[in-house]
């Protein structure tokens, strides 16, 4: 089992004393670490195999998901939708998740996850960290603002959702067009818009954010390239839809934060964060 920088879970999970040495970086990595799936291989191409990792930076993973925080996961290949994953490894150091049976072949599959909520407080130093990792619009900082001038505490319920996207050797061009993806249920999801061929360096690729199945409109979000510390930050438009134009072959990631204030005058307030990430590939220019 290799990961995105082709380390072995063991090793990538050996760093996670690194990343949790000192009580400010255990904090943040309590929370900001995003969630994101990476293909493993299989010995039988119609059940796929998949790990669900979460790591504080993309595509390094530094703990382990458990198979009872998901609540709803699946896949999709052609019209055809399984679910829920299996853990297809349960003594592997990393979760290994696969469908529950065969998949019908098919150019393009995909699989999803939600994990269950989890509550976390935050010292106000590490909000503003936290807001670097999310980009939220100005009224979000403005929330905060007047909440810590009360002295009110940041306290937040977050779910993370995962996707991803990939390619198979099935022919360009079936028969029948596939079908549309199928609802996931998800909270918070991120969808591909892209024709049955693999995305490659300098195609232009637009993706489709959607909160409670509807477009979610202005929502910043981060594509990451595994070989890359340096993200590319860009918005949805009022339909929910963001493009991008393929730089560099690789394993990438899109990902997101929306946080969301208190109800106003909430003695106990608590914040609403939901995480996305949708993993896919490019892949280098055809040559003539």
């Amino acid at each position: 089992m290799r990961s995105f920088m082709g380390m072995s879970p063991c090793a990538v999970v050996a760093l996670r004393g690194l990343v949790l040495a000192g009580g400010l970086a255990a904090a943040l990595v309590a929370r900001a670490h995003d969630t994101w799936f990476e293909r493993h291989p299989s010995s039988t191409p119609q059940r796929p195999v998949m790990v669900l990792g979460t790591g504080n930076q993309f595509p390094v993973v530094d703990s382990r998901n458990d198979i009872h925080s998901l609540v709803r996961s699946g896949c999709q290949s052609g019209a055809v939708v399984q679910g829920p994953l299996e853990e297809a490894e349960p003594r592997a150091e990393a979760l290994v998740l696969s469908p529950p049976r065969e998949l019908p072949r098919s150019p393009r599959v995909t699989c999803w996850a939600q994990l269950q909520p989890f509550e976390v407080d935050l010292v106000d130093g590490l909000v503003e960290v936290y807001f670097k990792e999310a980009m939220p619009p100005a009224s979000v900082r403005q929330a905060w603002a007047a909440q810590r001038a009360r002295g009110q505490p940041w306290r937040e319920r977050y779910v993370k959702h995962a996707r991803i996207e990939w390619f198979t050797e099935a022919p360009a061009a079936p028969a029948a067009p596939p079908a549309p993806p199928a609802p996931s249920g998800m909270g918070l999801d991120a969808l591909m818009l892209q024709p049955l061929k693999p995305p490659r360096v300098g195609d232009d690729l637009e993706f489709l954010v959607l909160k409670d199945g509807q477009p979610m409109a202005q929502f910043s979000v981060e594509f990451r390239l595994q070989t890359s510390r340096l993200g590319l930050w860009r918005r949805t438009d009022d339909h929910g839809r963001v493009r991008l134009r393929a730089p560099s072959a690789g394993s990438w990631l899109l990902r997101g934060i929306e946080l969301t204030p208190p109800e106003p005058g909430s003695r106990e307030p608590l914040w609403q964060g939901l995480f996305i990430t949708l993993a896919f590939e490019v892949r280098p220019l055809l040559r003539p």
